[in-house]
């Protein structure tokens, strides 16, 4: 007669060895470390989040954490924007919220080389103070840092969005 325990093992359950100690389990593995391009779709996903949540200054932690504290902002709108810090980000995006009511906002194609990612974005949206509609192509190179947060942004918009946002002045950076 066989001993019930080796019964159980041939059914596939597990003998345990009452004073063996068991293996510690390994340690967790890492987080695999986001590419520059998951850095940027990130990013925009903090954007999308912050405009849909009213674009307050109480929300605008999580997408400001996607950016290096002295990241630097271009952007061709409204006559040329160029920023450096979150702070002046604040400030773009603060004015952006204020100048444009967003309609549509879809990445077509990153291209990612290195840590630098080229993203070909179509938009649309209103001027709020032109009160014009347009529909567009945006390019924006971004260089992201070793610590996953973007280092650099220039930003490239159609004559139509500059038509659609013109008319609302900068805020002035803050003293």
């Amino acid at each position: 007669m066989r001993p019930p325990a080796a019964d159980a093992a041939g059914a596939g359950a597990r003998l345990s060895r009452p004073n063996a100690a068991s293996p510690p389990p390994p340690p967790p593995l890492p987080p695999a470390a986001a590419s520059p391009s998951d850095v940027v779709r990130q990013a925009y996903g903090a954007y999308g989040a912050w405009l849909a949540g009213g674009a307050t200054d109480a929300a605008f932690g999580p997408l400001a954490a996607c950016f290096a504290e002295d990241i630097v902002w271009q952007s061709n709108v409204n006559g040329g924007f160029r920023g450096q810090g979150t702070a002046d980000l604040k400030r773009y995006f603060t004015w952006l919220a204020q100048a444009n009511q967003a309609r549509g906002f879809d990445i077509q194609q990153m291209i990612e080389s290195g840590r630098e990612v080229v993203v070909v974005v179509e938009h649309s949206g209103t001027g709020t103070v032109t009160g014009k509609q347009y529909s567009g192509t945006m390019v924006q190179l971004l260089a992201v840092d070793t610590a996953g947060r973007i280092a650099s942004s220039k930003e490239f918009v159609g004559p139509a969005a500059v038509e659609a946002l013109a008319g609302v002045p900068f805020p002035p950076p803050a003293a």
